[in-house]
């Protein structure tokens, strides 16, 4: 989490501070397919030519970074010309330094003594991947809601099943993304204090236009659809004429995970059982590496990844994570770091014990 920044627009520092931290040092620019390793070559002129291994996107303008401790160091360039083929000459236009905060020191696998060949991830699959599913199976998406529609739309005044691919920008999707937890309104006539009760009311009712045409529904319980109970894809929202028991969240929960079930008895989703290999490990993230560009699109920046991890002793980890970096090094080879958001206990307590044999 980046804790602050402080802007350099003075040119009478820039060539202080290349020296310092660009020059023979690990240095990236920022491309929209994975962040490309490059060198920054020493000039004397005030422009900055840095080697590209590879073909950008976009060479006009960019932004390049480097990591000092705990200090991201970033470079806005502006594209001045091409001195040859692989060596492009930039005019730098202000700096950026920013504080971010200590992470756990990532243990390499290697020099922890393990035998690489027994640590990998397979079975991984990303929000993206499942949009992109989403988009293209909608004849299985409505046969699952006729499904559940005909066995439990009698129970309720109002029930709803949403795919994420309907509207990206629902506001209960928004909520169910970041929280991935249920929303339990058991009397919308009964003001509460409470995050849930407010948040509702602000971000989500005021938003429904066919709740606030049918003021009579005063209860509401919504649950998010996730994907291996990992990756929310979807939401069950029902609403009544009169108050909801809280009992009656443990039913909903169900009938999601019964949509989920139907998704996968489907093949609705394409789950990776490739295996790439673990690099370095800590207690909130884990690094891999590989060369196939293929994997790249499961690797977004921010996107939630479902993925096992393969431990020794035939042990695994499954968890849900997050894609903090993705870095193409100069010799292809290509480096994604994820951030672990959520495992199941059992999966915990095996990362746990392995991680204690590399302390």
């Amino acid at each position: 989490m980046i804790k602050g920044v402080k802007t350099i627009t003075d040119r009478n520092l820039f060539q202080n501070i290349l020296k310092k931290f660009f020059y023979n040092r690990i240095s990236f620019i920022y491309s929209q397919k994975a962040n490309i390793e490059v060198q920054f070559l020493d000039t004397p002129d005030g422009l900055v030519n840095i080697q590209i291994p590879f073909d950008m996107e976009e060479q006009k303008n960019c932004i390049a970074y480097t990591r000092n401790e705990n200090n991201i160091i970033v470079v806005f360039l502006k594209y001045v010309s091409h001195k040859t083929k692989d060596i492009l000459v930039f005019n730098p236009a202000k700096f950026q330094v920013m504080s971010v905060e200590r992470k756990d020191e990532r243990r390499s696998i290697i020099e922890a003594g393990i035998d690489k060949s027994l640590l990998y991830i397979t079975n991984f699959i990303t929000d993206k991947i499942i949009g992109s599913s989403l988009t293209s199976q909608e004849k299985i998406l409505k046969r699952i809601k006729e499904i559940i529609e005909y066995d439990h739309l009698k129970e309720y005044e109002y029930l709803k099943i949403f795919f994420w691919n309907e509207n990206i920008s629902d506001p209960r999707m928004k909520f169910f993304f970041t929280n991935r937890n249920h929303i339990f309104i058991p009397d919308m006539t009964f003001e509460s204090g409470d995050y849930i009760y407010r948040y509702y009311l602000n971000n989500i009712y005021n938003q429904d236009a066919y709740l606030k045409t049918h003021k009579e529904l005063i209860s509401e319980i919504s649950v998010p659809i996730l994907f291996d109970l990992k990756i929310p894809y979807g939401y069950i929202q029902v609403n009544k004429y009169t108050p909801f028991p809280k009992s009656s969240v443990t039913l909903i929960k169900r009938l999601a995970s019964i949509v989920d079930e139907l998704a996968k008895k489907s093949n609705l989703f394409s789950v990776s059982n490739d295996k790439l290999l673990v690099s370095d490990i800590s207690k909130t993230g884990v690094g891999i590496v590989f060369n196939n560009q293929k994997y790249i699109p499961y690797y977004k920046k921010d996107s939630y990844v479902s993925m096992d991890l393969l431990l020794p002793h035939y042990k695994k980890a499954s968890m849900l994570a997050d894609v903090r970096h993705l870095e193409m090094m100069h010799n292809k080879t290509i480096k994604v770091g994820f951030e672990i958001k959520d495992m199941d206990s059992a999966s915990r307590d095996n990362y746990e014990k392995f991680l204690g044999l590399i302390e």
